[in-house]
């Protein structure tokens, strides 16, 4: 698996494969690697919560359309 500062992968992080890379050695990879994943899952939820909160006030607005479009068929059938 490649994310910043494995052993493995030579990515950002790690200085030729040894996970010795800038700022620590390979017992604070997985915490960096833990403290990337927490970030990316906490964005990625507020990013579905806005979408959430859209969706839901969209909903309300077509309810409120269908309603006041029964009304007027009503209206129009007396």
């Amino acid at each position: 698996m490649r994310y910043p500062g494995n052993e493995e992968g030579g990515t950002a992080g790690s200085a030729g494969g040894t996970g010795n890379g800038p700022g620590g050695n390979k017992e604070d990879t997985p915490q960096i690697f833990y403290t990337w994943n927490i970030t990316f899952y906490t964005n990625e939820w507020a990013r579905f919560e806005m979408e959430r909160a859209s969706w839901e006030l969209e909903r309300a607005e077509l309810q409120a359309r269908i309603a006041f479009l029964q009304g007027e068929r009503k209206d129009r059938k007396i």
